[in-house]
């Protein structure tokens, strides 16, 4: 019964000790002028940063339960060279941390609130920051205090830390870059969190407005989730992340437009691993989908994901940035696309793999890759469906047309051609190329080619297509080429062999008519040099050799043009062509040289139940220019009153000249050759009836032939 009263009087002891303590600590914060420490905190302050540092308007100190303190205005200076702009200041700020629970070392900080808060971040020319001197380690003794003990071993210094939240209204920070121009401003911030424990996820949300002055980008940015960290594991999270940003204006947009990105991060640095899945990405109505993980981030950082749209229009998202397509485009081009791929990435290098797009009836698959930045080094294996490029690509405008023809628009009559702009090749001098492509069918220039299939490499400036095979108009194309861009003036040398190719419909949508049909076979090499497609004609070099079957020359009916030459020389008419006029062949041959862009040809044949051809002349590619000269024999006759005419021209040589500008030719037969020519067989002919009446009269058994 005794330890009662002994215990019963300690106890009292202790509640009268802590009633003492309490009204001890509770008459200190009435009895203590916080005012009277304003100075020596300011110089303190100061000399630990180097920076001036003052506090303003009032500073309330609180003891018990919390150890807290509220102050006014307080501001903190610039490094020396930044102006006297303060580096950050506050209106208000409020801390408080609770007074039993320090005794077992346990830290419960209570809201911390700032009010006003303004940062100012900013690197002059010479690339120094304005925070570089805050992070170098103050001098031993700097604030006059002896050295915090240090806790013995497996002893913890904190054995809990927690806050009971954070609370930041009316924020700015402001960032500058003296040497790239840069600045970025932070207005209306404001921060808010939920109770914050190691261990235990909290609610965090941030609100602000932005200007990016490079960009002349303005808008307003949010960001929401719950953030768990674990410092003694070295492991931070991020889950339910939602952050929006409208963008009012920008230099690349045309409208206001919004982005939101959604996900869940987890970093985890004792593993060297980062996670973002899944990821959520709306951008300019862009619906997009992935997921990123990453290894090694501390030492050797390698990347890898996925990446996939929804459908969408390329054609508004263009014009949403600022691109719109050009007004002649087709309205329905490119109105839905979309895109996918696997990736994995390290700083140096980026891979797609299992790459899927598609832009309206056109699909892309394969893999590229980036092998490494800093050499520009690429390889990809693409496989088309379809390619239209003249679709795609805006026509020529009819500005240019005039202006390239030399014509003027409005002046009536043809003016000088303007000067060709030389290409620059200089890109192919950084490029590093690997890689094959195959495309279904491809349009271009208004031909249409199926089965392109073509490796192509690129390595300092030259640019290698080898092998390059297609089916196009009936035949088939393989050759290479190579294009050299080391040089000032680029060159470029090819080889090529067409097989079984259908001439005609290839030329009517190459030109939109064609002069030639028939089956063609056409082998050769062809090479050149310039930055101007004029120069490129004046050094063109090469061989070709041409083999045409069943075919024929639209727009010259060498029969009637023939049976016109006889009736001038007769003095008589034909009657209206009933036909458009042709010639037809059952076979053409030709060898041809090219040099200095001309083109020398001096063994065409031609073969046709009428006709035996020959010719030679040249091409001069340079001037647009034709000069040539066919011969021509009949061997056969026509039907009609049209056969009988070219019947008396049988086995004369008849010279057809064509001559003028390469894109309508002249066509003129050598009149007086054709009557020489005539007269000759005419001669022969009656100096073959005088042999036949003398033979009459000759004796049995002499022949005339003896005396001729």
């Amino acid at each position: 019964m005794a330890r009662k009263p002994i215990l019963r009087r300690i106890l009292i002891a202790a509640a009268v000790i802590l009633l003492l303590f309490i009204a001890l600590v509770a008459a200190a914060a009435f009895l203590i002028d916080p005012d009277r420490y304003r100075a020596r905190i300011e110089q303190r302050v100061s000399e630990a940063t180097g920076r001036s540092f003052k506090l303003e308007g009032g500073l309330d100190l609180t003891l018990f339960p919390w150890i807290g303190v509220k102050t006014g205005k307080v501001t903190l200076g610039n490094a020396e060279g930044f102006g006297d702009a303060p580096f950050a200041q506050a209106d208000a700020m409020a801390v408080r941390v609770k007074l039993l629970p320090l005794l077992k070392r346990e830290v419960q900080v209570g809201k911390v609130t700032l009010d006003g808060l303004a940062v100012r971040l900013s690197r002059n020319a010479a690339g120094r920051g304005n925070w570089e001197d805050l992070l170098r380690e103050p001098p031993e003794g700097k604030l006059g205090t002896p050295p915090a003990r240090e806790p013995a071993e497996g002893e913890q210094a904190i054995s809990a830390l927690t806050l009971a939240g954070m609370d930041v209204r009316n924020g700015t920070f402001l960032w500058e870059d003296a040497r790239t121009g840069e600045r970025l401003e932070v207005t209306r911030l404001t921060l808010e969190s939920g109770a914050v424990a190691f261990g235990t996820a909290f609610p965090l949300q941030l609100t602000f407005d932005f200007f990016v002055a490079s960009l002349e980008a303005a808008g307003r940015c949010g960001l929401s989730g719950h953030v768990l960290a674990n410092p003694a594991e070295e492991r931070y999270e991020v889950d339910d992340l939602d952050l929006s940003v409208q963008l009012s204006r920008a230099s690349f947009l045309e409208e206001p437009a919004e982005l939101r990105f959604q996900s869940s991060l987890t970093l985890d640095l004792k593993n060297q691993t980062f996670g973002a899945s899944p990821i959520k990405l709306a951008v300019f109505d862009v619906m997009i989908e992935g997921s990123l993980q990453s290894e090694k981030i501390r030492s050797e950082p390698a990347f890898s994901g996925t990446f996939q749209t929804a459908s969408f229009s390329p054609r508004e998202l263009l014009a949403r940035l600022g691109k719109p397509l050009p007004k002649e485009a087709p309205p329905e081009l490119l109105g839905r696309g979309s895109l996918a791929f696997h990736f994995t990435a390290t700083p140096r290098s980026l891979a797609l793999k299992d790459l899927s797009a598609s832009a309206d009836d056109m699909t892309v698959s394969g893999n590229f890759a980036v092998t490494d930045f800093d050499t520009n080094q690429m390889t990809f294996d693409l496989t088309l469906n379809r390619l239209d490029l003249d679709r795609l690509l805006p026509p020529p405008s009819s500005a240019g047309q005039d202006a390239a023809s030399g014509e003027e628009v409005g002046s009536g009559g043809p003016t000088a051609p303007a000067e060709a702009k030389s290409v620059s090749l200089q890109p192919l001098k950084d490029l590093s190329l690997d890689g094959s492509l195959a495309v279904g069918e491809l349009k271009a220039g208004g031909l249409t080619v199926a089965d392109l299939s073509l490796n192509v490499k690129a390595d300092g400036g030259r640019l290698t297509f080898q092998p390059v095979t297609a089916a196009l108009y009936g035949g088939t194309y393989r050759g290479n080429a190579v294009l050299d861009a080391r040089e000032t003036a680029p060159s470029f040398a090819s080889e090529f062999l067409l097989d079984g190719l259908q001439i005609g419909p290839l030329l009517r949508d190459l030109k939109g008519d064609a002069k030639f049909t028939g089956t063609t076979h056409l082998q050769g090499t062809l090479s050149g040099k310039g930055s101007t497609p004029e120069a490129v004609r004046k050094t063109l070099e090469g061989r070709a050799a041409l083999r045409m079957t069943d075919g024929s020359y639209q727009g010259v009916d060498l029969a009637r043009l023939i049976r016109k030459a006889r009736a001038t020389i007769r003095g008589e008419s034909l009657p209206p062509e009933e036909a458009a006029p042709a010639t037809d062949f059952t076979e053409l041959t030709a060898t041809a040289v090219v040099s200095g862009g001309v083109v020398q040809n001096d063994d065409l044949s031609a073969k046709s139940p009428l006709f035996r051809i020959q010719g030679s002349g040249k091409v001069d590619l340079v001037k647009e220019s034709v000069d040539y000269l066919l011969t021509t024999t009949i061997v056969g006759t026509l039907q009609g009153q049209g056969g009988k005419e070219l019947e008396e021209l049988k086995g004369v040589p008849i010279p057809v000249r064509i001559f003028g500008d390469l894109d309508k030719p002249s066509y003129e037969i050598d009149i007086l050759a054709l009557v020489r020519a005539l007269g000759k067989q005419r001669l022969h002919e009656q100096t073959d009836t005088l042999k036949e009446k003398l033979q009459d009269r000759l004796p049995k058994g002499l022949d005339i032939k003896k005396f001729f």
